[in-house]
């Protein structure tokens, strides 16, 4: 998961783990001033429950106690959450669109810009339509007297 953790070397116990995540922990353990053992998992997934609710990868690890910690960023969700502990988040990942600003302006034709070309053939044929029909009833109700 560059850039949290860029290479995994070696062979275990002894892995040499490279990345930002990696620093930050550094930090921590010498804050704490303790020392730390990276552990694989196996499979080396995130985790998913399987149907029988065990869990795989990193979230097995740490149901199982077998780690203390994960060196990975992982999503959050309800199931994760009712195994494993989280932090508050340490990376965000959103995204945004970017549009240009308004700029309050007289338009003329603003009332046309809504729909398209089409949209508007369409209403203009929708409208000749109907003075088709009004006139056709117009022209069939006067030559045809049905109230006398």
């Amino acid at each position: 998961w560059p850039p949290f953790i860029t290479s995994i070397q070696g062979k275990g116990p002894d892995y040499i783990v490279t990345g930002l995540l990696v620093e930050l922990l550094n930090i921590i353990a010498r804050q704490l001033n303790t020392c730390i053992t990276y552990v694989l998992a196996k499979d080396r997934s995130f985790g998913t429950r399987l149907p029988n609710g065990t869990w795989t990868g990193v979230i097995a690890l740490l149901a199982r106690k077998e780690a203390d910690m994960s060196a990975i960023v992982l999503s959050v969700d309800d199931i994760r959450s009712s195994v494993v502990s989280f932090s508050e988040p340490l990376y965000m990942d959103e995204q945004a669109v970017g549009h240009k600003v308004p700029v309050a302006k007289a338009d003329i034709l603003g009332f046309v810009k809504p729909y398209t070309a089409s949209v508007w053939l369409l209403l203009l044929m929708m409208m000749m339509a109907a003075l088709f029909m009004t006139l056709y009833v117009h022209y069939a109700s006067s030559r045809f007297n049905f109230f006398d």
